[in-house]
């Protein structure tokens, strides 16, 4: 509720002033710069030469381009990443795999999706250590996570298999091989595309 109300009543606190410097500086701009640089077949940081006053938004709009590019090229290779993982012949983010978990307890949400054994079908587990269902008496249930904490295995296995995410900032870990060869590949692709023409 207190998102809706702060949407509601706040969003014009940022998108007034946006579309106004949007539309009085950013297209004015953005024209000017396509413009000169059709013109004069200059890069951004050489067009605004022309202005000395300017010459400092020619490096921003480089920056920028560049900050854009480094993080669509990373989320680029996590989608190849997932995309070489799936063309196995199962999932791999169906089913907690031991391997995920070097070095850490695999979470309690792994083993607690199967605790019924083969005879249930819909179950739920009340608070109780007992509790009678369809006439089966379930006793003596350990390792058992509340539903409310439960993680999905696809999440685990963003965490733990391709993210290799840490438990602080203190707890560094080692570079992903996988994710480094997909990325290597990414901006392989980004520079053939560059150096031949698409």
């Amino acid at each position: 509720m207190r998102i809706i109300i702060h949407f509601a009543f706040f969003t014009g606190a940022f998108l007034i002033p946006y579309l106004i410097l949007l539309v009085v500086i950013g297209r004015p701009l953005y024209y000017m710069e396509m413009v000169l640089g059709q013109f004069s077949g200059l890069g951004p940081v050489k067009v605004w030469k022309a202005v000395p006053a300017m010459r400092g938004l020619g490096y921003a709009q480089l920056f920028s381009s560049a900050y854009v590019a480094i993080f669509y090229n990373f989320l680029i290779a996590i989608a190849v990443r997932y995309l070489v993982a799936s063309m196995s012949s199962t999932l791999p983010w169906t089913q907690c795999q031991d391997s995920w978990f070097q070095g850490t307890q695999p979470p309690l949400s792994c083993d607690s999706f199967n605790i019924f054994g083969q005879n249930s079908s819909n179950t739920f587990l009340s608070n109780a250590t007992e509790s009678p269902y369809n006439d089966t008496l379930l006793s003596h249930v350990s390792n058992v996570t509340d539903p409310q904490k439960r993680v999905s295995v696809p999440e685990l296995y963003w965490k733990y298999r391709i993210a290799h995410q840490s438990e602080g900032l203190w707890d560094i870990q080692w570079m992903s091989w996988e994710l480094s060869l997909c990325l290597f590949f990414v901006w392989a692709f980004v520079a053939l595309s560059l150096l031949k023409g698409i």
